[in-house]
Order: C-alpha cells, then structure tokens, then sequence
C-alpha cells in the first residue's frame, strides 16, 4: 500500500479480503480504527455488507468528539526513563478501560501488552495511521447508509467518548444503540459476553 494511506485505502484493503476468500457478503464489525475502516467500506461497498457492528468507534469530521486532552497526552507519550515497554502498554491500554477493570482483570491487560511487545507496530506505520484518522471527513455520508447496523459503545470510554457512539446511531438510518454501563474502550474485553450478543443478533 501506498504512504500515506487514508481510510478509504484501508477499506479498498477490506474490499479485497472479502473478494480473496470469496465472500460476497458479510457481517462487518469494526472495533476504534476498524469501526472507521468499516464504515467506509459500507459506504463504498453496501452490496458487501450484511450488517454493521460498530464498536467503540466515532463519525467522520466534522460530529467526532474527542477525548479529553489528557488521554491523548497519555497515548502518544513514550515509555518513562527505565520504564520497559511491556510495562508501558500494560498502563497505556489499562487507562483506556472502565474504572476498576484493569485492576480486577490484569490477565487481560497482561494479554494485550504481550501481543503488541510481540508484534510491535512501527511508529511510522503509527504516525500514518494518525494522520488518516485526522483526515477523515464526510459525516453527511453516513445519512445515505442503506445497510443494517448496530452501534455498541461503553458508557465511560475515555479514548472514544460515548457521544461519539451515540451520534453514530443518530446519523445512520434505522441504527440500533446499544450501550454498556461501566465499559471503557476494550467492549471485547470488558463485556465480551455482551459483544459476542450483539454480533450473534447481527448474524441472524
């Protein structure tokens, strides 16, 4: 792929996955970033897209509301001095959490960092997909989105606040809401019972 991508690359990258394992059409869940990703790729491709399952992700500018600004301080800071980067990940990723999870779950925080130690992505890869998500734009799309979906979002993210959640069911015709009390970024981790429901429902 070309540098830098945009989110319309990344969906074309989607597109093509679905034509390389021969699947017309598919149930599509989008968790952040890939929330982005698939909405992109039912706007482009609706034929392609059975349901929407979008997952702790945001519109495109101008309706996204950010995070508050010491949370994106947080993300993009590096490791302290002495400080080893499984570390760092443990409490970059348990900052994005509801209140209590990562202290009541370390194995989850622990499986998370060890991943990302284990295939690190390079900070240039990082900065590129930064400036896509920046570049995003055209919420008044989404308005024209003829495809089934459901929009799952925790209650107390701090790195996609709720209101992002809530204004995406809002712009897409006929969305369905669903929103978890307690929950931070990680939906899959954090109400994985609830996660797996609402791509069972979307499957059906």
């Amino acid at each position: 792929m070309r540098r830098p991508f945009t989110i319309a690359d990344l969906a074309g990258d989607a597109r093509r996955v679905l034509d390389a394992i021969a699947a017309d059409r598919a149930v599509v869940v989008g968790l952040s970033m890939g929330g982005m990703v698939a909405q992109e790729l039912a706007l482009r491709h609706p034929s392609r897209v059975a349901h929407l399952v979008l997952v702790g992700t945001r519109p495109p500018m101008p309706e996204y509301t950010s995070p508050r600004a010491d949370v994106t301080a947080r993300l993009m800071s590096a490791p302290a001095p002495g400080q080893s980067l499984r570390q760092f990940m443990r409490e970059r990723w348990a900052a994005v959490t509801g209140p209590g999870f990562a202290d009541a779950h370390p194995e989850a925080i622990r499986e998370i960092a060890r991943s990302i130690v284990e295939r690190p992505t390079p900070r240039a890869a990082v900065l590129d997909q930064a400036r896509a998500i920046a570049a995003w734009h055209g919420a008044h799309r989404l308005r024209r989105l003829d495809v089934p979906a459901t929009v799952l979002h925790g209650e107390r993210d701090p790195l996609i606040p709720v209101r992002n959640g809530m204004r995406l069911a809002q712009l897409i015709p006929g969305a369905r809401y669903v929103e978890l009390p307690g929950v931070g970024h990680l939906a899959p981790y954090e109400a994985a019972a609830a996660t797996l429901a609402v791509i069972a429902d979307a499957t059906r």
